[in-house]
């Protein structure tokens, strides 16, 4: 799970959502949407300041992080992002 503010996260999620709905299948919301990528599910939430992303993963969950964190990057088109990156046990 992570939480970052920057300037736009709802816009950046979308945008994020979007761009891999060509892909994999997606469902879009207000403010949470769901990405079912090969890696597991990615529920995806914002609200003004701040998203969060929650990612179900058995296995990879590093290589899962950097692609959601490269993606959102991109999406972001150069505002600054801070990932705090927050392991469940479990």
């Amino acid at each position: 799970m992570i939480s970052t503010t920057d300037a736009g996260p709802t816009r950046i999620l979308a945008r994020l959502c979007r761009h891999w709905s060509l892909t994999f299948a997606a469902a879009y919301g207000d403010t949470q949407d769901h990405i079912e990528p090969p890696l597991g599910p990615c529920l995806l939430s914002a609200c003004a300041a701040t998203r969060t992303v929650h990612l179900e993963c058995a296995a990879e969950a590093d290589k899962f992080e950097q692609i959601v964190a490269e993606h959102a990057r991109r999406m972001a088109r150069g505002e600054t992002q801070h990932w705090n990156w927050q392991r469940q046990a479990g």
